[in-house]
């Protein structure tokens, strides 16, 4: 054999084994399994991941990422058991119990999603979404009165999302507080002003107080802005 010859055949043994090698990696299976996500092929990007953790056992990421698809097929349980590895194998990383606390409210087991957005606030009290998501959890349970407190924080920790008034206000407006909604209306109206939702919320609450104009006034704005 030439030694021409001999290179190329060292070569392709060379570039075969590094193949094999890659596909060994925990990271390609990983990679392969965010292709199927995109493909819409759920199983098989389940079946990557778990590829990956079996390479990979020590690292939160691939657990995380394979709850996240248990989440879209809707097999919660398997999600939070995957959510819960994670966070056993990284316990300071807020994001994996946002993640859990998802998947709680989608089995409509508020408690434990209202202790996951408590282990949020205590890693970081600053952060605005997990009041948020609290006061929402409350709300889901029909807690109401709780579910003020912990938007109200949100609020004060980013005072210009309208969402948070918005949110906060349809609570005020269930327990009777008009004009402490309408404050939360006219807020959230404020800060964005294309969003139809406040308009018609506002509309319910100037009929309530025989305000006819500005009910007409609002429910025209709210259809103008494609509300239906």
């Amino acid at each position: 054999m030439k030694i021409r010859e001999l290179g190329l055949v060292l070569l392709m043994c060379l570039t075969a084994a590094a193949c094999t090698e890659k596909k060994h990696d925990g990271q390609y299976f990983f990679d392969l399994a965010k292709g199927y996500i995109e493909s819409n092929e759920l199983p098989k990007a389940v079946d990557a991941y778990s590829k990956c953790i079996e390479l990979s056992p020590q690292l939160p990421k691939p657990y995380a990422a394979r709850g996240t698809v248990w989440l879209k097929m809707n097999q919660n349980d398997k999600a939070i058991e995957d959510f819960s590895k994670a966070i056993q194998l990284a316990p300071n990383v807020s994001s994996l119990y946002l993640l859990r606390a998802g998947a709680f409210m989608e089995k409509k087991d508020y408690p434990g999603a209202i202790a996951d957005y408590g282990a949020m606030i205590k890693l970081n009290p600053k952060d605005a979404r997990a009041y948020f998501s609290l006061g929402t959890a409350y709300y889901e349970q029909g807690k109401l009165e709780e579910a003020i407190d912990p938007l109200s924080e949100a609020i004060n920790i980013v005072p210009d999302n309208s969402q948070f008034y918005y949110a906060r206000g349809g609570i005020f407006s269930q327990m009777g507080e008009k004009e402490m909604a309408l404050d939360d209306f006219n807020k959230a109206i404020q800060l964005d002003p294309k969003n139809p939702e406040p308009y018609y919320q506002r509309a319910a609450i100037y009929g309530g107080m025989g305000d006819k104009a500005k009910e007409a006034e609002d429910e025209a704005k709210f259809r103008s802005l494609g509300g239906k």
